[in-house]
């Protein structure tokens, strides 16, 4: 498992110790993740809001209700996988045979359940919501196929970038996400220099176009490093298919609850109550605020699940050690996002639009306080899958929904502001129960010391 660290540090001296090679490690990886979060983000936002001020609202509405289903279903579907490697990986990773193991007992089986999705979704779909989504888009001639591709690419591509974050090849991941952002920003700006009219075709066709090239990208890039692995183990490894299965099934549960807290849900669920219209200006709000809190979780949930899952084996006190910096990191990213925000609402309030004071402040703060909530629970949430233990914030999570739709019952039909800051609480609340669990079982807390 030190295999990996040493990678990265054939260049030095022999003499340096596994945190220094852990630390360089690191580095690396933040570099790549700062700039795929950075770019990436800024064409997100840059591009989110051009067409927000230049096209229908209704169609801007759609088209995130769109994005926002496909990501949703995803999501969902991938049934927790990308997590479920964590602890493994060091297993799969050690020969070709093992990696083999990994390819046709869990990568074969999930290509297939993506290619099912269309023959499910009107099941799993409330009506509501296909009458007031799906329904639009199904008008729209081969709308459905294109989600359908895009379903497909996209957790492929889900799946390939865990497999490459997990062995720090964060450069790849990089470069591959920032060729997506950049092509598809430049597409949607050619046709707008050109005056090219915008429809949901002209909106959706490029994204899928492009995931499909970034998905072959990735996926050679996976090929390529299992083709590097020895054909046999040169050390004795356990694995058990029982246990990576039931790991697997709580993951998926925990999934299925905090998908609920999301952006995706949320949009579609103002796409289903209020409308398109606010369901765009939604996903325009979602878009900003997730590109503020996006280098939170490209800079520390890849690489802490990466470091948890080949660090937890060798030394528990290093992994305190590690954990404890990465916290500090979180913490100073999130202030600094905290003051941003402020002074972005200081600067909407000091506005004479009082329609986009009325608008815009409820949903940056809903959204803003999701994501930083939501990020917060990200490093725990690695700390259990990497020990295996996913049964606890699976138990949490679960609880936590059925608290939120209690507090629905109650609150929603009175004021949905005063239903969002109780699910906030709520959230919170769960997130200081798993705080208190992890220090209890491992001695992790943001107060972690080196020693």
């Amino acid at each position: 498992m030190k295999k990996i660290f040493d990678e990265h540090s054939a260049n030095k001296q022999s003499e340096d110790s596994l945190l220094t090679k852990i630390q360089r490690v690191t580095r690396y990886a933040l570099f790549w993740n700062f700039w795929e979060a950075t770019v990436s983000q800024i064409l997100q936002i840059g591009t989110q809001t051009l067409l927000f001020l230049h096209i229908n609202k209704i169609l801007f509405g759609l088209q995130g209700t769109f994005f926002a289903l496909v990501f949703g279903i995803v999501h969902v579907a991938n049934l927790g996988l990308e997590f479920a490697i964590i602890p493994y990986f060091p297993y799969f990773s050690s020969s070709k045979h093992h990696f083999k193991k990994f390819f046709y007992h869990y990568l074969i089986p999930q290509f297939f359940i993506f290619l099912s999705i269309p023959f499910f979704i009107f099941y799993l779909l409330p009506p509501s919501w296909i009458s007031h989504i799906i329904m639009p888009l199904r008008a729209s001639k081969g709308m459905i196929t294109i989600a359908w591709i895009c379903i497909v690419s996209e957790g492929i591509k889900k799946n390939a970038r865990a497999i490459l974050y997990l062995a720090f090849k964060n450069k790849v991941t990089a470069v591959t996400e920032i060729i997506h952002y950049v092509g598809y920003s430049c597409c949607l700006w050619s046709m707008y220099l050109l005056h090219y009219p915008f429809s949901l075709h002209t909106l959706i066709i490029p994204f899928c176009i492009l995931s499909l090239i970034t998905m072959i990208m990735l996926v050679l890039k996976v090929y390529a490093l299992y083709c590097l692995l020895p054909d046999h183990a040169d050390e004795v490894m356990h694995y058990s298919f029982k246990k990576f299965n039931k790991n697997r099934l709580f993951i998926f549960i925990n999934h299925a609850c905090r998908i609920i807290f999301s952006d995706n849900f949320l949009i579609t669920f103002f796409a289903q109550t209020k409308g398109l219209i606010e369901a765009g200006t939604a996903h325009l709000m979602s878009s900003i605020t997730f590109g503020m809190t996006y280098c939170v979780q490209r800079l520390f949930a890849p690489t802490g699940g990466a470091l948890f899952s080949h660090i937890r084996a060798i030394d528990h006190r290093l992994s305190q050690t590690i954990f404890s910096q990465l916290v500090r990191r979180i913490t100073y990213t999130l202030i600094v996002l905290t003051v941003l925000l402020l002074l972005g609402i200081v600067i909407i309030v000091t506005t004479q639009n009082t329609a986009w004071r009325s608008t815009i402040i409820p949903y940056l703060i809903i959204f803003f306080l999701s994501h930083i909530i939501e990020s917060l629970f990200m490093i725990f949430e690695k700390i259990y899958i990497a020990y295996e233990q996913p049964l606890y914030i699976t138990a949490c999570n679960l609880l936590s929904v059925i608290a939120c739709y209690i507090l629905y019952l109650l609150l929603f039909k009175k004021t949905l502001i005063y239903f969002v800051i109780g699910s906030m609480i709520i959230r919170m609340i769960t997130f200081i129960v798993l705080c208190g669990i992890a220090f209890k079982k491992w001695g992790f807390s943001i107060t972690t010391k080196q020693t």
